[in-house]
């Protein structure tokens, strides 16, 4: 877009295509890409509902229910080639390289423990510990990217978007969505890491309508766990940062619509989110071409000036993702913020990735701060007592494991950040 834009308009939407093994065959993708890509032609504009002018549109960001190795939209290229084709047509560029992510990827380690169990999605380490490591990596990468280009001297815009999967009514669907049922304030602490103020952005109506809707959302209807209600805000488009402070964070209105067919298309659909076509299908019909609604903003931009431009914003980009391949970049982003489950001090952020900006500790397997006194007196107290107890009933030596990080200059061979040490003096 040209250098004189002063404002940006984003569109993100959820493409709901599971081809991989044994959900291939439930989301009826062929048939939907075919008549997505047919709405997005604008040949026909009588024949479908709710798709924003894309002459007024910028960007679009498009995603799946699920990714697989290979794949953004959790199949092969070639299945969406008429969305393609159709979006070219319209002037879209896909400008972001090969679908991602890749398998020559960067893959951060697993959460620690046992993954959630499969039924009820609850475990040791639930579901919504590891989505905390998740956005926990991709707040700081948001930061990294702002930090690389104003490093450049670049006005520059950092704009999020898509479905986050981190409802902020917390499944507390009303018939209309109500601000006052933002309790949740996990939830709240992980958007507000990637720049949005939930209770804020809903008071001012910049949030507010659900993106995942059985009552308006016929698919929806059709992928949810029953017959009852289900209604959820999970999709946002999020001003993340700007060289302007003024905008950065600033409420930009969210605008919601579902994408419809007017006559009713016709496909197989799954009983089961987990056994796919293993279990019971039935044949079905729907109007909605996607389960989750269309989300859309127009973000102001930063006045232009200094810097080198595209190139040196290109650069600046390059230059912060390589360095965010390295193990101090995803890796260590990749961390359990205060209150996550933990096995290990690796497992818990350090101060400069910590929601709070301050270090956490893995105090009985959860991340602490380093400044709570009295979880530390814990730490201390408790295995003491332990080699008491120790030495009283057995008279062996006393001998425990410590954990400490390695600070700053210290040689390798020195216990490193979480390691374990035997036999050493407290």
């Amino acid at each position: 877009m040209p250098s004189t834009a002063t404002t940006l308009t984003v569109l993100t939407v959820n493409f709901a295509c599971r081809d991989v093994a044994p959900l291939s065959g439930c989301d009826n993708c062929a048939t939907r890409f075919g008549l997505i890509a047919d709405a997005i032609s604008g040949t026909n504009l009588s024949a479908y509902s709710g798709l924003p002018d894309l002459d007024s549109v910028d960007v679009i960001i498009a995603q799946a229910r699920l990714r697989t190795l290979t794949h953004e939209l959790g199949t092969a290229a070639e299945n969406f080639a008429d969305v393609t084709a159709a979006l070219s047509a319209r002037g879209f560029v896909h400008s972001t390289g090969d679908s991602a992510p890749t398998a020559s990827d960067p893959q951060c380690a697993d959460a620690p423990g046992p993954l959630f169990d499969l039924a009820d999605k609850q475990g040791f380490v639930t579901a919504e510990d590891i989505r905390t490591y998740q956005m926990s990596e991709i707040a700081a990468f948001k930061d990294s990217v702002a930090a690389a280009l104003g490093g450049a001297g670049l006005a520059y815009s950092v704009v999020m978007g898509g479905d986050f999967n981190e409802d902020a009514y917390a499944a507390a669907a009303s018939a209309t969505p109500d601000c006052s049922l933002i309790t949740d304030q996990l939830t709240v602490q992980k958007m507000g890491a990637v720049g949005l103020d939930l209770p804020a952005a809903c008071a001012t109506g910049a949030i507010g309508p659900y993106t995942w809707d059985t009552s308006t959302n016929d698919l929806a209807a059709i992928f949810s766990d029953g017959d009852s209600y289900e209604a959820s805000l999970l999709d946002y488009l999020v001003y993340s940062s700007s060289s302007d402070g003024a905008l950065t964070g600033a409420a930009t209105p969210n605008e919601v619509s579902t994408l419809r067919a007017a006559d009713a298309w016709a496909g197989v659909f799954c009983e089961s989110d987990i056994f796919g076509t293993l279990a019971p299908s039935a044949p079905g019909t729907a109007h909605a071409l996607t389960d989750h609604n269309i989300v859309t903003a127009t973000f102001a931009l930063p006045v232009t000036g200094g810097g080198g431009g595209a190139a040196a914003a290109t650069a600046a980009f390059e230059a912060s993702v390589a360095a965010w391949r390295e193990p101090s970049g995803a890796q260590e982003a990749a961390c359990g913020q205060q209150g996550a489950v933990c096995f290990y001090d690796t497992n818990c952020c350090e101060a400069a990735f910590s929601w709070t900006g301050v270090e956490q500790h893995c105090v009985y397997y959860e991340c602490t701060p380093d400044d709570d006194d009295f979880a530390q007196w814990l730490v201390i107290a408790l295995p003491l007592l332990g080699g008491v107890l120790l030495l009283a009933c057995c008279g062996a030596a006393l001998c425990y494991w410590r954990r400490r990080r390695r600070a700053a200059g210290k040689p390798a061979a020195e216990a490193s950040r979480g390691e374990a040490v035997i036999g050493e003096a407290a």
